[in-house]
This record gives structure tokens, C-alpha cells and sequence, in this order.
């Protein structure tokens, strides 16, 4: 590279520092620890709640194990008697364990909490970087529009900590800013934007999003489905060969499954994203629509209907989530709090 490119270089890479102002920088930082926090979280929830469901199916199959080959007389099943029924009394003892545990520190009620607070500083940022509502010119004459956002990240920030969240500690994002999976090749995060960029790095990457997302958990419930229908027809089959004692595993097996699929709410979650899909759709054809000389007057109409479509999604989840996660726990008291902008 030559020394002309390289200053060229170096003085836009200063230019795009200067544009990140340090309450954005702050913003996108607390995103970024809301987001890892909240991986985390869902991933060690749903890590919990599989070894459950293995634990009690196994538990299953030590008793019927014991069951079947107990009138059975041989130096094997001698042998192997008595860890058997070490496992028939342990197993159900773990689940027990492992169900009190997740309910004491609600890792996976934590995870909706901080995905909901992580994607309403999102959506405050993008609010803030196109100037709409209270960050536009007109609204920040008196009071900036850095501290405007300021005062609704914390808002945010408190709402989350009145909630068991404050009981576990926050992951804390080391790398970029914006974090990886929020920044874009034709976006830096920080500049202010325009209606053919909102439309690009946030309309239609959201909605790319949704494709994607709907893809992935129509695979999941699909096979799911399936191995539900096989280990049901595995059933009969043993059944009909005369090996009824062993359609106690199969039917644990499938509620297992059924009951992971549930906890993970796949299904309503499809629907809220095609449900969304099809809203941010209707908002870009209606931009699409719009003569070219009103677009820049229609401005805040785009901002303002893509990020409502993307808060009454995000409430949809959070609500069905809170549903599912506090029926486990038996706590039908509890709510969530609204963290949406």
C-alpha cells in the first residue's frame, strides 16, 4: 500500500472514531453484555432442561429393565441387580436436584429478561441513529438526543435490575463495537441514517432474520414431529410382538421430546416470526410505494412502523416465554416486566 492510500486510510478510519460518540458507545456495549448474558443463560436453560428429560427417561428404562428380568434367574442379572436399583432410586433423585436447582436460580426466566432488555437498547439505538421522535432536530433543542437516549438506556438497565437478574452476574461483551452479529458491511453502527440505509441494515436485515429463523424451526419442529410418529409406531410395534413392558420407554421417550419442543415454545415462536415477517413485508412495499420526493417526509412513518412491528413481536415472545418457563416453576404469580421502549 502506498503512503497516499494509507493516510487516506488512517483518515477515514479517524473520521468514523469521531462519529462514535461515547454514549453510543456505552449503549451498544450494554447491548452487547445484555446479549452475551442472555446466550448464555438460554443455552445453560436449555441445557438443564435436556439433562432432565434424559435423566427421567433413563430412570424409566432402569426400572423397566428391573421389572422385566427380575424373575429372571442368572448370575448376570444377579450381578447387575444391584446397581439397577441404584439407578432406579438416583436417577429420579437428580431429577428432583436439577429441577430444584433451575427453579432457585431461574436461568431460563433470566434469559428472557435479558434478551427483551438487550433488544430494546437495540431498538433505541436505531430510533436515536435516524433522528425519529424525540432524537429528531426539532425535539432536541433544549435537551440532546445523547441524553435523551441516555436516560432510556437506564430506564431500561433499572427495569432489568428490579428483576432476579440482579441475582446473577452480567456477562461482559470484550470484543467489537457493535457486537459481531449487529454490524454490518455497508454500516459502522454509529452514523446517523438515512431512509434507504434504515431500510437496508434495519428493515431488510430484520426480515432476513425472520426467513432464516422461521427456516430453522420449521426443520426443528418438523423432525422433531417425525421422531415423535416413529418412536408412537415403535410402541405398537412392541406391543404387538409382546413386549408390552418396553412401550413404557417409548411413550417416555416421545413425552420427552414433546415436552422439550414445548418448553422451547418452537411452535408459537414460528408463528410470531412469520407474523412479524409479514408486517416488516408490509412495511417495505409501502415504502416501495412511495414517490421518491415524499420518501424523506415519510421518514419517521418507516421508522416508526418497522419498530412497532418488531416491539409487538418481541412482547408476543417475552409473554409466551414467561408463560411457559413459569409453568415449570409453579410460580403463576410471576410477570415479566415490559422493557420495550
Amino acid at each position: 500500500m502506498s503512503v497516499e492510500a494509507r493516510n487516506t486510510t488512517l483518515e477515514t478510519q479517524n473520521t468514523a472514531l469521531d462519529l462514535r460518540h461515547p454514549v453510543l458507545e456505552d449503549a451498544w456495549r450494554l447491548f452487547g453484555n445484555y446479549d452475551t448474558s442472555s446466550i448464555k443463560a438460554g443455552d445453560k436453560s436449555r441445557r438443564l432442561r435436556l439433562t432432565i428429560l434424559m435423566l427421567a427417561v433413563l430412570a424409566t428404562v432402569a426400572a423397566i429393565v428391573r421389572t422385566v428380568f427380575s424373575t429372571k434367574q442368572s448370575v448376570w442379572l444377579e450381578l447387575f441387580d444391584a446397581p439397577m436399583q441404584w439407578l432406579v432410586i438416583v436417577l429420579p433423585l437428580l431429577v428432583s436436584i436439577i429441577q430444584a436447582g433451575e427453579a432457585r436460580f431461574k436461568g431460563g426466566i433470566n434469559y428472557i429478561w435479558l434478551r427483551g432488555s438487550a433488544e430494546a437498547i437495540k431498538s433505541e439505538i436505531y430510533r436515536y441513529r435516524a433522528l425519529y421522535g424525540s432524537y429528531a432536530s426539532k425535539q432536541t433543542q433544549v435537551e440532546s438526543r445523547e441524553i435523551k437516549l441516555a436516560r432510556k438506556i437506564k430506564t431500561i438497565s433499572d427495569q432489568l435490575m428490579e428483576t432476579e437478574v440482579n441475582q446473577a452476574a452480567i456477562k461482559v461483551h470484550n470484543g467489537p463495537l457493535p457486537p459481531y452479529s449487529e454490524s454490518k458491511e455497508d454500516d459502522d453502527g454509529f452514523s446517523d441514517l438515512g431512509p434507504e440505509q434504515y431500510l437496508c441494515v434495519r428493515l431488510e436485515d430484520q426480515l432476513k432474520r425472520y426467513h432464516r429463523k422461521t427456516r430453522e424451526f420449521e426443520r426443528r419442529i418438523k423432525r422433531t414431529h417425525w421422531a415423535i410418529l416413529f418412536i408412537g409406531g415403535l410402541g405398537t410395534f412392541l406391543a404387538a410382538i409382546g413386549y408390552e413392558a418396553w412401550v413404557a420407554v417409548t411413550i417416555a421417550w416421545a413425552s420427552a421430546l414433546a415436552s422439550y419442543l414445548e418448553f422451547n415454545q418452537a411452535e408459537r415462536t414460528l408463528i410470531s416470526y412469520n407474523r412479524a415477517a409479514a408486517g416488516i413485508e408490509a412495511v417495505q412495499i409501502w415504502w416501495h410505494a412511495q414517490p421518491a420526493a415524499q420518501r424523506q417526509a415519510n421518514y419517521g412513518k418507516l421508522v416508526e412502523n418497522t419498530e412497532r412491528v418488531l416491539h409487538t413481536e418481541l412482547a408476543g415472545w417475552v409473554q409466551e416465554m414467561m408463560e411457559s418457563i413459569t409453568s415449570l416453576y409453579d410460580e403463576p404469580d410471576a410477570a415479566p416486566n415490559d422493557a420495550q421502549p
